[in-house]
């Protein structure tokens, strides 16, 4: 699991385009896409972005007002895209991906962006999957989202609803979101 180079950015966006339900939208603000490798070969794409602004639940789970949020919402960052390709079946691989991609993610947005990420999030589409690899990952399961999503400058009913987990970096996440 390594952050992809800048001559493999391509290969993540066609790869991302080509095998994921949603298709390869940019990821617009910070950001760092992710190649992970199994003997030689690439077996899966991680896309972690700037966090949604409109995160109730989360934002209830860290104990945020709003003032807190618009100072500290960078140090969260987003679970955009979690690929691993169809032809790959190896037993428990996705939650080894998750958690290979934690262990370095900070330090890495620390390297790129010059501060840490504290907490991670996601949002897991409930008419597809189950969020079985979250869950194995230690995730916490926070809610169901509203089925709203941002259009603009209005939020719009879609109906869509989406699990929301969140993985604290450290056991002081909340405290250093909180500061």
């Amino acid at each position: 699991m390594r952050p992809v180079e800048k001559t493999e950015r391509l290969k993540w966006r066609i790869l991302v385009d080509r095998y994921h339900y949603l298709g390869d939208k940019i990821i617009v603000g910070e950001h760092i896409l992710y190649l992970a490798w199994l003997d030689g070969e690439i077996v899966a794409c991680v896309g972690w972005g700037a966090a949604a602004l409109h995160v109730p639940l989360r934002d209830a789970y860290i104990g945020w007002e709003s003032s807190h949020k618009r100072e500290r919402l960078h140090g969260i960052a987003g679970n955009h895209r979690l690929l691993i390709f169809p032809h790959v079946k190896v037993k428990n691989l996705g939650s080894r991906i998750l958690s290979l991609n934690l262990k370095r993610l900070s330090r890495d947005w620390e390297e790129r962006y010059k501060h840490p990420i504290h907490l991670a999030e996601t949002f897991v589409d409930v008419s597809r999957f189950k969020g079985t690899v979250y869950r194995a990952s230690n995730w916490i399961y926070l809610g169901l989202t509203s089925g709203k999503s941002k259009r603009g400058n209005q939020y719009k009913k879609h109906g869509n609803q989406k699990a929301v987990y969140v993985y604290p970096m450290a056991h002081v996440a909340k405290r250093e979101l909180l500061k």
